[in-house]
């Protein structure tokens, strides 16, 4: 388990999934995270969720430290070991959307990366249409790599997925990284 100044992060238990699964049913949310269409997932997509939290290098679930509410999720996801690279995702219920949390996971995630995990990268992928979580992703330190153009259909348009990276020199030149409060 890990703390932030406002937040528990830790492993999923086995009541988490069903509010994983709520999350992830909320057409709002379900809108920027797919490119399928937006449609409920069946209660047998919990068992892909464990999957993807079993698979993951770090896989926890987020709670409010003061309130203990279920808050989301945050998880890193393996590409090529010998690349030191790990894929990014976080996902907030919309209650705790545009308060800083995602902020404050998000820089103690990035700092546990380099400074614990040893790695050398990580890179995220967020759709063109979610320019709340872009702003914050460029704030953190995270640059536009690549842009596939018109991937997703969402609303009756074509938006572009964006490809983000940072590099863990990247991470050595911003001013927050010694500021983080991590436990």
């Amino acid at each position: 388990m890990f703390e932030t100044e406002r937040i528990i992060l830790r492993g999923a238990g086995e009541a988490d999934f069903p509010l994983l699964l709520e999350m992830y049913n909320d057409p709002t949310i379900q809108r920027y995270m797919d490119i399928r269409p937006v449609a409920p997932y069946p209660p047998s997509f919990v068992e892909n969720l464990k999957t993807m939290h079993e698979d993951a290098v770090l896989g926890v679930v987020l709670q409010h430290k003061a309130s203990g509410a279920f808050m989301g999720e945050f998880r890193f996801t393996p590409t090529a070991a010998k690349d030191r690279e790990v894929f990014v995702a976080i996902c907030l219920k919309n209650e705790w959307q545009g308060t800083g949390y995602g902020t404050e996971v998000m820089k103690s995630m990035i700092r546990h990366a380099f400074v614990n995990l040893g790695m050398h990268r990580l890179s995220l992928n967020v759709f063109d249409g979610n320019n709340k979580a872009k702003v914050v992703y460029e704030k953190l330190g995270f640059v536009e790599e690549c842009r596939v153009r018109k991937k997703n259909w969402v609303e009756g348009q074509w938006e572009d997925m964006v490809v983000m990276g940072m590099l863990e020199s990247d991470w050595q030149k911003l001013p927050w990284k010694d500021q983080v409060r991590f436990e």
